[in-house]
């Protein structure tokens, strides 16, 4: 999570909105946080895979490795399915 939250600091600070930034992360840092707290006991080794599409047809899914599999990894919140 520390490189997404540099990421969102640094694109706070070249637009002059460092608040906003550390406003976004609160944010971010609260609906974890209830992640966890409301996620069942054995979340850890439940396997799940991410896929979103934008066009007709044409569908993607995030690998280990990734922003939101490692986020969701460290939390032990579950295991992305397909590898990176």
């Amino acid at each position: 999570a520390e490189s997404y939250y540099e990421n969102v600091r640094d694109l706070g600070a070249l637009t002059g909105r460092g608040e906003q930034a550390e406003a976004a992360i609160a944010r971010f840092e609260g609906v974890l946080a209830a992640l966890r707290e409301n996620a069942p006991a054995d979340a850890a080794g439940a396997r799940f895979m991410i896929l979103f599409g934008f066009d007709p047809g044409a569908y993607f899914t995030y690998a280990r490795g990734g922003i939101f599999c490692n986020l969701l990894e460290e939390n032990a919140l579950g295991v992305c399915a397909v590898e990176g």
